[in-house]
């Protein structure tokens, strides 16, 4: 991985093999980052994402592991405990752009190159825990 600092925005480059939170956590903690937006794009071979099931009420998971494009990570930067907590969403593509996946990014490994920019922002952006604001789930939620 590779990353600069470009003004208020860093810049990462991953590379075959890294994990996207991981490196987005870590570049984070380096940098002191209290508050950002995320974006970027790139590839995948490897992806698991999460969304909610508004009627069954539980949050669903779902693991890919094939070459897909990134069309669009995008996000934000808080603490949680006083460390970073990315949260951030994906959309990938299938070979082809025929079969279209996305949700709340777990985990996912790059498959050849990722660029990924972090706009930090004035301030501290903290996470709390907001109890039933899913039926039958807490969730991690910016305090605003």
């Amino acid at each position: 991985m590779g990353y600069r600092v470009l003004g208020d925005t860093i810049v990462m480059r991953l590379e075959i093999g890294e994990e996207i939170m991981s490196a987005i956590a870590n570049v984070c903690d380096k940098e002191h980052v209290t508050a950002a937006t995320i974006m970027g794009i790139g590839a995948t071979g490897h992806v698991k994402f999460g969304a909610g099931n508004e009627i069954e009420g539980n949050y669903e998971v779902t693991e890919i592991n094939e070459k897909m494009e990134i069309l669009n990570l995008t996000g934000d930067v808080s603490l949680k405990d006083g460390k970073c907590m990315p949260h951030v969403h994906i959309i990938v593509a299938g070979q082809g752009g025929k079969t279209i996946f996305g949700g709340h990014l777990e985990e996912g490994t790059i498959f050849s190159t990722a660029d990924i920019f972090i706009r930090k922002l004035d301030g501290v952006l903290n996470k709390k825990l907001y109890p039933e604001c899913y039926p039958g789930h807490s969730w991690w939620l910016l305090d605003v």
